[in-house]
């Protein structure tokens, strides 16, 4: 599609963001009032049907062509991006009272992902995410940066095998918090959160190093290491 516009590739991204708002306009404010029966399945379930997520293909695919100038203009607004992405972050806290007081929304459905407003504050959150990397790439090579640099290496190459692992701490995590909540107010509860999130992150963390330096288990994580564990059998053979 890129290749068929080729000197119209902002129109190909203002026209996907453009439909990506329409169809999450309606599936907010009209999928949920209307009789679902005998839909196709994709349509009942927008949630599975990739059409849904098209923007974000789209905008990935005009980064990819446009990194240079994309680069560019995000180096130069940085600081504004990080501004946008801070204040539409706290605007989610209004979203989600304006759904659930105003609209009636259920918990489920008021932190669904598929809402205009999460679309823009993604965007900004993808931009801010670029505009740190940036910067990051700038300090790696610092030498007062070496230990903080090898440390996120590792977390990357873990990466994945935390988004595999993060359930068990998330469940983890939920039985404790099942197990404290009639002990301490909403506030308290409120001011432990930074804390649920890093032990949420800590765990995966964890469970994705152990994976990944105890062979066969790096399979488990994207990493595979059993040749690892051949090699150390024939090391023991040869001895």
């Amino acid at each position: 599609m890129f290749k068929k516009t080729k000197h119209h590739h902002k129109a190909v991204l203002i026209i996907s963001g453009l439909i990506q708002l329409a169809m999450l306009f309606y599936v907010k404010y009209v999928f949920p009032y209307v009789s679902h029966t005998g839909w196709p399945y994709l349509f009942s379930h927008y949630g599975d049907n990739v059409l849904f997520y098209q923007y974000y293909f789209i905008l990935g695919g005009y980064i990819w062509i446009h990194y240079e100038d994309v680069k560019k203009w995000v180096r130069k607004y940085h600081n504004w991006i990080y501004l946008a992405t801070i204040l539409l972050s706290i605007g989610t806290v209004a979203l989600y009272l304006f759904n659930t007081k105003f609209l009636l929304f259920k918990r489920h459905h008021a932190t669904l992902a598929h809402q205009p407003y999460i679309m823009i504050y993604s965007t900004a959150v993808i931009l801010a995410a670029i505009a740190f990397s940036l910067k990051y790439a700038e300090l790696r090579t610092n030498k007062n940066w070496q230990k903080f640099s090898a440390a996120v290496s590792i977390t990357s190459t873990l990466s994945f095998g935390i988004y595999l692992t993060q359930m068990a701490p998330i469940i983890i995590l939920k039985r404790i918090l099942q197990a404290i909540n009639t002990h301490i107010t909403s506030w308290e509860m409120l001011l432990l959160v930074p804390i649920g999130i890093l032990f949420v992150c800590a765990g995966s963390w964890l469970i994705s190093y152990f994976c990944y330096k105890v062979p066969p288990l790096g399979i488990l994580i994207g990493r595979p290491n059993g040749k690892k564990l051949q090699f150390s059998k024939k090391l023991e053979f040869f001895r």
